[in-house]
């Protein structure tokens, strides 16, 4: 386990993927493909448009019809502001000031997201904390 201390709040994560319950684990691994397959970001959005510029260019419809598809669901993930790290991040929350995790539901941890996030959790502490799982997890990951 690993502690995170925030503004009068400790929050203790699971540090290792292989720690983690059944459900966290295949949540986190939903969140981590959702996110790596359709995304969130400007980045991601443009990365869709290219690829469906490269299918069009190509004379591949089917395929740059599945990136439309794709494309929308990318828009509607940032505009309705889905945070995959985040999501990931919540998964591997065991306990927040001691007091054990039990909703993981999308809306729960969106829910403790939020409020650690008044507290001071940042983005980039999401980002280490969700790596550093990624990596003791080998080839789970690779």
């Amino acid at each position: 386990m690993k502690e995170i201390k925030l503004k009068g709040t400790t929050v203790e994560l699971y540090d290792n993927i292989e720690d983690l319950p059944i459900r966290n684990y295949n949540l986190l691994n939903e969140y981590a493909l959702l996110d790596y397959e359709i995304g969130s970001t400007l980045q991601d959005i443009d990365k869709r448009f290219q690829r469906m510029d490269t299918f069009l260019v190509n004379s591949k419809l089917p395929e740059a019809i599945q990136e439309r598809k794709n494309l929308h669901q990318t828009f509607w993930n940032a505009m309705n502001g889905t945070n995959f790290p985040a999501l990931q991040f919540g998964c591997m929350i065991s306990s927040v000031n001691g007091k054990p995790v039990t909703d993981y539901t999308k809306e729960g941890i969106e829910r403790l997201i939020n409020e650690l996030s008044d507290k001071g959790l940042k983005q980039g502490i999401v980002k280490e904390a969700t790596s550093e799982v990624k990596k003791k997890s080998g080839s789970n990951y690779d």
